[in-house]
């Protein structure tokens, strides 16, 4: 173990990391740069993100942080697509980094942090390593408000009931339990995933989304009025929900649509039946430095998630300074509530189908009728980054901050009463 003198050292799981990525690379890179402060990191990762995680070391040296590849197993190409393929690839990844862990000398390390695709129905081997682990931000128990089921439609209805049985299940499993009960720390990405914990665990985990340790450097311009959608098309994302709230705003407001997935026809079939034809505009997947440019520019940015984690788009929204209409639930209302400026952010609470839309569009109009100027970033990054001081800190000098403790109860109990 280092002293308390010298940089602590960990290393961090992140199968999803790289730089100018959103989704779960980029929440894995906001980690490890927000731990760079901190430590010296090394960071195990998967293959995928090879290439470009070179790249920036060659355009950025840093002594602080290596990067080793730990590859995928060879059967995973043989194996079809899908949710179930990524996942059963993750678990088999998981054990090949533990097993890539243990050929290091382990003592060189004050801790461990499992840093990307957390959930706390998922056993990791992280807490398995005699290291201390830090476990998160986890996240997997939003579920879609009962009010809005009617947005999912029949496929999507049905993976909400497969995938809340699933999460059960695996909660169960002995090895999930026994990453609860080894992890040094435990963090959530929301309110809902902290109320599934066990009670012992529960009380000690630190509510903390990963998109708080999300950093943009985007210069805002208000090219045009339009309202941005973007996200990744799929039914728990809500996307129909965003054409319920573009049928109710005025007829010169328009919506685009950046993304792609298997809910785009659905939404184009919608659009048609709503008279929105001639007022959305689907653009596809773009890449991530342009869809970043897009949100920057947008005079309204609007977020649906009805099974929403963590939310790295709505981070980035808010660290532009792009005023965002929000469904205030999972981990896109811990984002939301993060933004210093609450006069550009717009919280909606689940109701009806009607009623949530309503209110999204009235916010929508009227951020699009309003000047804004650019205030620049307004996420407020200092809780997350002070949660994670705060860990390395203890994690690194354990039996400073031991004694410390004790000389301030001691001096806490000769304190005279008043």
């Amino acid at each position: 173990m280092t002293s308390c003198s010298s940089r602590p050292r960990a290393l961090v799981f992140a199968y999803a990391c790289e730089p100018d990525r959103g989704s779960e690379p980029g929440a894995g890179w906001g980690i490890v740069q927000a731990l760079l402060a901190f430590a010296d990191c090394v960071v195990l990762m998967g293959k995928e993100h090879e290439r470009a995680l070179r790249e920036w070391q060659r355009l950025h040296p840093d002594r602080r942080v290596t990067f080793i590849e730990v590859p995928d197993p060879l059967w995973a190409r043989f194996i079809g697509r899908g949710r179930i393929r990524r996942f059963v690839i993750y678990l088999a990844w998981l054990q090949a980094a533990a097993r890539r862990a243990r050929q290091m000398s382990l003592e060189q390390f004050d801790f461990v942090w499992h840093a990307t695709y957390s959930a706390y129905w998922l056993p990791t081997p992280a807490t398995n390593l005699g290291r201390p682990c830090v476990w998160g931000p986890v996240g997997g128990a939003v579920r879609t408000p009962l009010s809005l089921w009617g947005l999912l439609g029949g496929h999507g209805l049905l993976e909400e009931i497969l995938d809340y049985a699933a999460v059960r299940a695996m909660a169960r499993l002995p090895w999930t339990r026994r990453t609860w009960n080894e992890a040094a720390y435990t963090l959530v990405q929301n309110e809902a995933t902290l109320d599934q914990l066990p009670p012992a665990l529960k009380a000690n985990a630190i509510v903390v989304n990963h998109g708080l340790f999300t950093h943009v450097d985007v210069t805002r311009k208000i090219l045009d009025r339009r309202c941005l959608f973007v996200c990744s098309l799929e039914s728990r994302k809500g996307p129909t929900l965003a054409l319920h709230a573009l049928a109710m705003c005025s007829s010169d407001l328009r919506l685009v649509v950046v993304g792609g997935g298997p809910a785009r026809r659905r939404m184009e079939r919608l659009a048609r039946k709503l008279g929105l034809a001639d007022r959305v505009e689907f653009i596809g997947p773009l890449p991530h430095a342009q869809a970043l440019s897009m949100i920057a520019n947008a005079a309204v940015a609007l977020f649906t998630g009805l099974r929403e984690e963590g939310g790295i788009a709505l981070a980035e929204a808010i660290g532009c300074g792009t005023p965002v209409v929000v469904l205030a639930h999972g981990g896109a209302a811990v984002l939301a509530s993060a933004a210093i400026d609450a006069e550009r952010v717009v919280l909606v609470q689940p109701g009806s189908v009607l009623e949530t839309a309503r209110q999204m569009a009235e916010a929508m109009t009227r951020f699009a009728r309003t000047d804004v100027v650019d205030y620049g970033d307004m996420l407020d990054h200092s809780m997350a980054v002070s949660v994670m001081q705060r860990i390395v800190s203890e994690l690194s000098c354990p039996l400073i901050l031991h004694c410390e403790s004790n000389q301030a109860r001691d001096q806490s109990d000769r304190a005279p009463a008043t």
